[in-house]
């Protein structure tokens, strides 16, 4: 066989990008996605899902595209490029933070959805020692997470990504069998179904979380077999529309079934005898696990790059194995343990996920997906006039972006200083448990029980 010809080991193919693409969007962000409606508004809420997953778009692609004119293929080199040192220094701050809040969201999720089946499962109260989320996230730290964060190639979870994107579908369709079953159970709050809300940028800053996956674009472009902009382009627009899709379907019927109630944690508002949920919170926690290796990838090669790349200077053909076959194994085991254990310590202080996505959008993600990568591009292409359509489109989301962290920002500390926004519920039934739970082979029975249960939990509708 001519070596030439012969496929890739380290190379992703086609629809392994796509699955290591839309796993990058489609992790913990996607359960915040129902408060993101409650607080924008219904109506607001899924333009605003839309608007978000178009400008994503964009950057995505005009961030490669800056790249190649620079002849570049990170993202701090292309910060370097347009901006120096100080562009470089201000990307590396912001492209850590992100990835380690997003694995801080990710254990969030962890505790809360085990810590409530190790109470279904082993019947022990919710204040027992195996039952505590904090117990939950260090058990699961130690078996699941940390082994898989301390794989040396993105490529190797290409089939993990599939079967994390199938998950999620499993996840939705339980989702929408609940709305069906629940929605005419649990009363619609005030103003439910207004067309907008005031907490638009907190709205915004949860999405921008959910769709940001730039800070490791470049390693996804890096390996893909046979990769070139048009190729590029092209796995960007299906995976980014994908997504969306996902993402517009799965908050719309989680809003829809609890209405101005909707938590942070979406998956914290059903009740902790639901069954078929508690099979979609097993399944959603596995899909965090699996999402949480990627951005430790990404911490991972910020430390690497900005403390020992200028003293590993190695030429592969292949970018994202460049560093990794400069780092010693003993330099890896370091830097992947110490990052894993500090973000689990931080874990078992911070339990509001709402909060957290709300903030990673807000100081991380925007700036990451909307301002830096089009104003990079805007700096680099002086070739195409400013009223190019490029350009111009790169000019709305880089000022879309500032407006939209600017004043997130200070209404973030306004409203979290003075507590006047809540979003956490950890470990506490909401006031419409127990529901009768309408299943298949139960639909008459659950019906006959309906008005007892309402009767008896005070939110039947007059």
């Amino acid at each position: 066989i001519d070596p030439a010809k012969r496929p890739s080991k380290t190379h992703s193919t086609f629809s392994a990008a796509a699955f290591n693409y839309m796993n990058s969007i489609l992790g913990s962000g996607v359960i915040g996605m129902s408060f993101a409606l409650k607080e924008t508004g219904i109506g607001l809420g899924i333009m605003l899902l839309v608007f978000v997953g178009i400008i994503n778009d964009i950057s995505l692609v005009l961030m490669v595209k800056g790249g190649n004119l620079a002849g570049v293929s990170t993202y701090q080199d292309l910060m370097m490029f347009a901006f120096g040192r100080k562009g470089f220094y201000v990307l590396t701050v912001l492209q850590f933070i992100y990835p380690i809040i997003a694995m801080i969201s990710y254990n969030i999720v962890i505790g809360d959805t085990w810590s409530r089946l190790m109470v279904r499962l082993t019947k022990l109260p919710p204040t027992h020692a195996v039952c505590r989320r904090e117990f939950v996230i260090v058990v699961m730290t130690l078996l699941c997470t940390l082994p898989m964060s301390l794989y040396r190639n993105i490529t190797k979870l290409g089939k993990i990504s599939l079967v994390s994107v199938v998950f999620l579908v499993l996840i939705l369709i339980i989702i929408v069998a609940r709305f069906v079953t629940l929605g005419d159970l649990i009363e619609p709050t005030p103003d439910a179904w207004s067309f907008a809300n005031s907490g638009i940028t907190r709205g915004i800053g949860v999405m921008s979380f959910a769709y940001m996956c730039h800070h490791n674009s470049f390693l996804l472009y890096n390996s893909m077999d046979e990769r070139s902009l048009e190729k590029w382009e092209k796995v960007t627009h299906i995976s980014v529309a994908a997504s969306a899709v996902f993402i517009v379907i799965f908050g719309t019927f989680g809003y829809a079934t609890f209405t101005g109630l909707t938590q942070g944690d979406l998956l914290e508002n059903y009740c902790q005898d639901d069954d078929l949920v508690n099979v979609a919170r097993a399944i959603f926690s596995v899909t965090v696990m699996m999402t949480f290796p990627i951005e430790c990838f990404v911490a991972r090669e910020v430390i690497e790059r900005t403390f020992w790349s200028a003293h590993d200077t190695i030429t592969l053909e292949d970018g994202v194995e460049r560093i990794e076959a400069a780092t010693p194994w003993y330099r890896h085991m370091v830097i992947t343990v110490g990052t894993v254990v500090f973000v689990c310590i931080v874990t078992l202080f911070v339990d509001c996920l709402g909060a957290v996505l709300e903030l990673n959008g807000l100081l991380a993600a925007i700036p990451l997906a909307y301002i830096l990568p089009t104003a990079c591009f805007i700096r680099i292409d002086s070739s195409s006039p400013r009223t190019s359509k490029l350009k111009l489109m790169a000019y709305v989301c880089c000022v879309f972006g500032v407006l939209v962290s600017f004043v997130g920002l200070i209404m973030f500390i306004i409203d979290y200083s003075s507590d006047s926004v809540s979003s956490c519920s950890h470990g506490t039934e909401m006031p419409y448990c127990p529901l009768p739970i309408v299943s298949s082979a139960k639909t008459g029975l659950a019906a006959m029980a309906k008005n007892a249960s309402l009767t008896r939990t005070g939110f039947g509708r007059s």
